[in-house]
């Protein structure tokens, strides 16, 4: 399997008590396998957004 380059990218904004956080893991939704002995299909594009508060 070729040589292949993963993308993830987070932003995030803080105002008063709040925070709120957006990641993206595989960004570029690329197609890959891992093999470290055993092989296995990476994850494809993941988008998760979080908001938080302190008391």
């Amino acid at each position: 399997m070729p040589a292949h380059t993963l993308v993830d990218a987070m932003a995030s904004y803080e105002q008063d008590d709040w925070k709120r956080m957006l990641n993206i893991d595989n960004l570029l939704d690329e197609a890959y396998a891992s093999c470290h002995p055993d092989c296995f299909w990476g994850q494809p594009r993941r988008v998760a957004l979080t908001a938080s508060r302190r008391w």
